[in-house]
């Protein structure tokens, strides 16, 4: 809760990004009521040479923000999430309509080309929706300074195909489907047996570490719709086995494969899993930390394949 200064103590509640450990922004906000106060900070920098690409890998390891990754200039084309390539090359813009979408805990790999003559421009994590920061909102933060100079690197080119990760493809059918599952997501308050006051809840059930609400096997090839009845946006993520998302819900945003993937408010995005060889027990829960911790999780047994 809120202490005024009246208490005897001055009380600074606030939320330091990083880059690599480098403070690059500073959110404070001194009461629940008052507007987040941001103050840019110095960037991260990183050195490149004019027409130069260069590999960038981006861990999203805030607890609760998603990050909408643009760049200032250069050209730059994402093309795995979550450690799984895309069938091609994305290209990236500077809106959020097709920027590097990173939901809490997922990873991003781009190719970023420098610009031909020498200057500097910043990666930007775009401004959040309200909902996906503590009901706050993020603010734009310069993230990444990119700082073009020295000799033309001439002649590199980015790749016409990417390899093909084996484990994901072929892709799953609709033929191939050996059960459908409705994972929903929902919110209970007052819930004076949590700690924040509200249960975060799987099929409306909190938690129970002597429970698990799926039961598969290997071998299963299974499609799941994660139903959001909630007002904000929950991050599901699955152990074991990654996530191929139904074509209807793919954006530029959006990947083919994850295995974080954002639910937005009021929504439903079905995906479709196959159950490769590991076995036993494995968990699914929001990837939004305090949520889980509040009860957005349950257990998924998978057992052994039948014998032949």
């Amino acid at each position: 809760p809120y202490v005024p200064p009246s208490a005897g103590y001055t009380e600074e509640a606030f939320h330091i990004y990083t880059v690599n450990g480098q403070p690059v922004s500073k959110v404070n906000a001194p009461n629940p009521s008052g507007d987040p106060i941001t103050r840019q900070l110095e960037p991260a920098t990183i050195r490149v040479r004019p027409d130069e690409i260069v590999r960038l890998r981006f861990l999203n390891a805030t607890e609760t923000d998603t990050m909408r990754l643009v760049a200032g200039a250069g050209d730059m084309r994402w093309y795995a999430q979550d450690g799984i390539n895309f069938q091609r090359l994305v290209q990236t813009g500077t809106s959020a309509d097709n920027c590097v979408f990173m939901p809490p805990l997922a990873r991003s790999e781009v190719l970023l080309r420098a610009p031909e003559q020498p200057g500097e421009f910043f990666i930007t994590a775009l401004a959040n929706d309200p909902q996906t920061y503590s009901y706050a909102g993020m603010p734009e933060i310069r993230l990444l300074r990119v700082v073009v100079a020295g000799t033309p690197k001439r002649g590199m080119r980015f790749p016409e195909k990417l390899p093909v990760p084996l484990r994901e493809y072929p892709l799953i059918r609709e033929e191939d489907i050996t059960a459908r599952r409705t994972i929903r997501w929902t919110e209970e308050s007052p819930a004076p047996q949590m700690i924040l006051g509200t249960a975060f809840q799987i099929n409306g059930q909190s938690y129970d570490p002597d429970k698990a609400l799926i039961r598969t096997r290997v071998g299963a090839v299974e499609e799941w719709s994660f139903v959001n009845d909630s007002g904000e946006g929950h991050p599901a993520h699955i152990h074991v086995n990654s996530m191929q998302v139904d074509t209807q819900y793919l954006s530029p945003t959006q990947p083919r494969h994850c295995d974080v993937l954002w639910v937005p408010a009021n929504s439903t995005v079905k995906v479709r899993i196959r159950f490769k060889q590991w076995h036993g027990k494995a968990v699914i829960h929001c990837h939004i930390l305090y949520h889980e911790d509040q009860g957005m999780m349950t257990n998924m047994m998978i057992d052994k394949a039948p014998r032949a």
